[in-house]
């Protein structure tokens, strides 16, 4: 028979730990100028684009933003 309880050393993952999906909706010109970058060998993927994209947000200061 299997054994079918976790193991000691074993710990749950925490919730924040899991990967989580997210659908991106993007209009035509935006999703070509992507894929763009990366058929030109500019990005990677799309996932590290993003990821460096939200790399920069998050180093902003509140006096780098820009207003219209």
């Amino acid at each position: 028979m299997l054994d079918t309880k976790r193991k000691s050393s074993e710990a749950p993952k925490e919730k924040s730990e899991e990967a989580k999906r997210t659908t991106i909706i993007l209009e035509k010109g935006e999703r070509e100028f992507i894929e763009s970058l990366i058929k030109e060998g500019k990005e990677p993927g799309i996932k590290p684009l993003i990821s460096k994209m939200l790399d920069i947000y998050r180093s902003m200061m509140i006096y780098d933003w820009h207003f219209p």
